[in-house]
């Protein structure tokens, strides 16, 4: 949800300063304020992307506190498989 919200910001923010750069030029004060707006929201994004990859990473991570097997050891596969499959399910 969230992330559709930013990507429909950053692609709305884009057509605009294609439209702008188009009318006024390159150089404009009016096209680079707008490139910075979408900088901006670029920046919001991955943000957002690198603070939802950190959270899912700590979930995995938590799954292994006390876990004594080998790292190839199949229930650790499980354990990884079982994890990420669930973080797909959250809404962050």
């Amino acid at each position: 949800m969230v992330e559709n919200k930013l990507l429909g910001k950053i692609e709305f923010l884009r057509n605009e300063l294609n439209l702008l750069a188009k009318e006024l030029g390159i150089r404009s004060p009016e096209v680079v304020k707008k490139s910075a707006e979408l900088d901006k929201a670029l920046n919001e994004y991955e943000h957002w992307k690198r603070t939802k990859r950190i959270i899912r990473q700590s979930r995995v991570r938590g799954k292994f506190e006390g876990f004594s097997g080998q790292v190839g050891d199949s229930s650790c596969r499980r354990i990884v498989y079982s994890s990420l499959s669930n973080s797909k399910d959250s809404s962050l």
